[in-house]
Order: structure tokens, then sequence, then C-alpha cells
């Protein structure tokens, strides 16, 4: 009578080893999502030495799935909207892979965000006047009027709206830059 074992290490054999290609799919398909999670995990706040630990888990070719998934996912998380994610994450692009032209790209994109965020703060002070004329309009044909009555700016929809042609101008040039990240 044969074990389990056996009967197992015969259909292993009948199966014959996996090609390299198998090996690959298998292997990204483990370790792709680790990548993943750590990139989110340290978007969210997870420490670079915590970071590095969770890295240090892993050797040779596993080590560059979970690597190329992190950068990865890390490239997704720049974005002129979400100013500390894209700080953080130009940080790990130049702790996981430290070149010249990483250091130039990194400067640029922090000037970038500078860029954007004076430019938005520009635009929001442009914008709240006429935001507040539209509100007040809205009021009006509503027929809500009077002293009493306070707009909150941050509530006014005109807002938002402005701001759209500004994010996809920088989101535009953003896309440059993380394109030259991964040269």
């Amino acid at each position: 009578m044969k074990s389990s074992w056996e009967i197992a290490m015969e259909r292993a054999e009948k199966l014959g080893k996996p090609s390299e290609e198998e090996i690959k799919k298998r292997r990204e398909e483990t370790y792709v999502p680790i990548g993943q999670a750590l990139a989110k995990k340290y978007l969210s706040g997870l420490p670079v030495r915590d970071l590095n630990i969770e890295l240090e888990k892993y050797r040779d070719e596993d080590l560059k799935v979970v690597t190329t998934a992190l950068l990865a996912e890390l490239r997704d998380g720049i974005s002129p909207a979400r100013a500390e994610a894209t700080d953080r994450a130009v940080e790990a692009w130049r702790l996981l892979r430290p070149s010249a032209v990483t250091e130039r790209v990194a400067g640029d994109i922090k000037k970038l965000m500078a860029d954007y965020e004076e430019a938005k703060k520009e635009e929001e002070e442009r914008a709240a006047p006429l935001a507040e004329e539209d509100v007040w309009r809205e009021l009006e044909a509503e027929g809500i009027a009077g002293s009493a009555v306070a707009v909150n700016l941050q509530k006014a929809m005109s807002r938002p709206v402005s701001l759209e042609g500004l994010n996809k101008a920088f989101a535009t040039k953003l896309e440059e830059l993380k394109d030259q990240l991964e040269e």
C-alpha cells in the first residue's frame, strides 16, 4: 500500500518540471500582490525601516518581483491631488532605486508639486469670489436671502470645477516625470 506522499510524488513525476515561463508566472502570482500591499501600507504611513524589514524577507528573483510591483504601485500613487503620498512615493523610489536620474527626477517632482500647490492656492483665491456669487444667485433663485444667510465656500460647487484644468495640466507634466523614473 502506497502512502499519499508516494502517490503525490508519482503524479508530480508524470507532470514533469515546470518550464521557466510557468515558474515566472507562479512567482509573479505570488509576489506581485505582496509588493502592491507593501506599497499601500507604505503610502498609508508604514515607516521606511519597516518597509526595509519586509523587503529583507525576500531574495534574488523573489525580491526583484516584489520590488518591481512595489515601485509600480508607488508610481501610481504619485498624483497632484495626493501631495503627501507623492512625497512618500518619491522618497521610496530614491531609497530603492538610487541613481543620478532618480535624484534629478525626484527633485523635479518635488518642484512640480510645490508649483502645483502654489497654483492651486492662487486658483482657489481667484475662484472664491466667483463661487460666492454663484451660490448667492442660486440662493436668490430659491427665494433665500438676507443678512443671516452665510455662504460656505468650502461647499461651493464651482471651486472644484475651476481646479480641473489645473489638475489636468500638472498631471500631464507629472506623468512625463513618472515615466523618467522607470528609465
